[in-house]
C-alpha cells in the first residue's frame, strides 16, 4: 500500500476460525496514525468487511468495542450524536479522555454499558458477553453509562445493517481518539473526520481528477478545507455572487482550517480555480 501517514498498517483476516458459527467473512484492516499535531491524538481504522460465502448475509453489524478503566474504575461513558462519537472519561481524575468515532458511514449506533450484576438497566455482561448481548449492543442505542458518580464502564460504536450478497462488501471506519478534555477530544475527532474525508481519495483519482473537499458541512465558526492537487487560492462567495472572503492561502496536498465566524447563517459556495463546493453556514 501507499504511505499517507506516519505509520499506515494493512492486515487480513477472516473468521474461517470460528468453525460451525463463521459466516463467510473476510476483513480487511488499513490503519493510518499520525506524530505530530494537529493529527496526533487519533489513529484511523479502515475495515473493508466481505462476503465470501455463497449465501446473502442479512442485518450484518461491525463495530469496535472498548472496555475503559481509565485512571481507575469509576469511569463515565457518554455519546456525542452530532459527532457520531462514543467516550468515556474518569469524572473524578481528570487530564485523559478517550472516544471512538465513526467516521464512515455517517451514522451508527453507541452502546453503553454499565460492568454491574443485573447491568443497571441495560444488558448485564459482569458474567460473560454472549452472542445475544453482542448483537444487541451493536444494533441499539444506550447514550450513556456509569451514573451520576462513574462506575465500571464499556462502549460499543458500531455501523449497520448492512446486507451483503455474496462476494459483495462494504467499508466501516473508526477513528480511536484521546485527548486531556472534552473540547480537546471534539476537536481531535473532528480533525480525525477532516483527515478521513482526505483519505477516502485514491492515488489516481489524486493524479487524474482534482477534487475540493470540506468538513464539517453545515460549518459553524469554521471549516476545514482538503485541496487535492490544486494550487489556486479560493473565494467565498454567497447566493448572489458576491464575495465575502478571499483566501490567500494557497490550496496543495493538505488541510486547512476556514474561519467562517464572520459570515451569517446561509448557503454559500466556495470556489477555487474552476472547482466550487457548496458550503451551508448554521
Amino acid at each position: 500500500m501507499s504511505n499517507f501517514s506516519d505509520f499506515d498498517t494493512e492486515s487480513t483476516f477472516n473468521d474461517n476460525g470460528a468453525g460451525g458459527n463463521a459466516l463467510g467473512i473476510q476483513v480487511k484492516q488499513v490503519s493510518h496514525a499520525w506524530i505530530d499535531d494537529p493529527n496526533k491524538d487519533f489513529v484511523v481504522l479502515e475495515y473493508h468487511i466481505k462476503n465470501t460465502s455463497a449465501s446473502l448475509l442479512s442485518g450484518v453489524y461491525a463495530g469496535i468495542f472498548a472496555d475503559w478503566e481509565i485512571r481507575g474504575s469509576l469511569n463515565k461513558a457518554e455519546f456525542d450524536i452530532n459527532r457520531q462519537l462514543a467516550y468515556a472519561f474518569n469524572p473524578d481524575v481528570p487530564g485523559v479522555y478517550m472516544g471512538i468515532k465513526l467516521l464512515e458511514p455517517s451514522l451508527g449506533n453507541c452502546y453503553n454499558m454499565d460492568v454491574v450484576s443485573g447491568g443497571a438497566g441495560g444488558i448485564d455482561i459482569s458474567d460473560g458477553f454472549s452472542g445475544a448481548e453482542k448483537y444487541t449492543a451493536l444494533s441499539t442505542q444506550r447514550t450513556q453509562a456509569g451514573g451520576s458518580i462513574g462506575g465500571d464502564v464499556a462502549q460499543v460504536m458500531s455501523a449497520g445493517p448492512f446486507n451483503l450478497i455474496p462476494g459483495d462488501s462494504v467499508k466501516v471506519s473508526f477513528a480511536i481518539v484521546g485527548s486531556f478534555d472534552l473540547n480537546a477530544l471534539q476537536v481531535a475527532a473532528d480533525q480525525a473526520q477532516a483527515m478521513y474525508d482526505g483519505i477516502g481519495v485514491s492515488v489516481s483519482r489524486v493524479t487524474d481528477s482534482p477534487e475540493l473537499r470540506m468538513y464539517p458541512n453545515p460549518a459553524h465558526q469554521s471549516v476545514y478545507v482538503y485541496g487535492i492537487g490544486m494550487e489556486e487560492a479560493f473565494t467565498i462567495l454567497d447566493a448572489t455572487g458576491r464575495v465575502q472572503a478571499v483566501e490567500k492561502k494557497v490550496l496543495g496536498d493538505r488541510l486547512l482550517m476556514v474561519d467562517t465566524s464572520s459570515l451569517c447563517k446561509g448557503v454559500y459556495m466556495l470556489r477555487a480555480g474552476t472547482r466550487s463546493q457548496r458550503l451551508i453556514i448554521e
